[in-house]
């Protein structure tokens, strides 16, 4: 819990252990207990894979708000008609 105190800046240690009891008991974390220290872990690798899946959804919903523009644009011009 120390490294994770010092890599996140937390300094109260309550915090932290709260935090990793929450993760624990949704089973997002593991606990191996070796002697008094405790090393936590991931508990299944497909978590790993939550950062990509969000990156993709993120990117193709920039990319159709960058086309919204010129959406916008053929849509208004589509509605003038042909040129008099």
């Amino acid at each position: 819990m120390s490294e994770l105190q010092e890599a996140t800046g937390s300094g109260a240690s309550g915090s932290v252990s709260q935090q990793l009891a929450v993760l624990r008991g949704q089973g997002i974390v593991a606990a191996d207990r070796h002697g008094t220290t405790i090393i936590y872990r991931v508990a299944d690798d497909a978590s790993f894979e939550l950062p990509d899946v969000a990156r993709r959804l993120h990117s193709s919903r920039l990319t159709s708000t960058v086309d919204l523009p010129r959406l916008v644009e053929d849509e208004a011009g589509a509605g003038r008609g042909p040129a008099s």
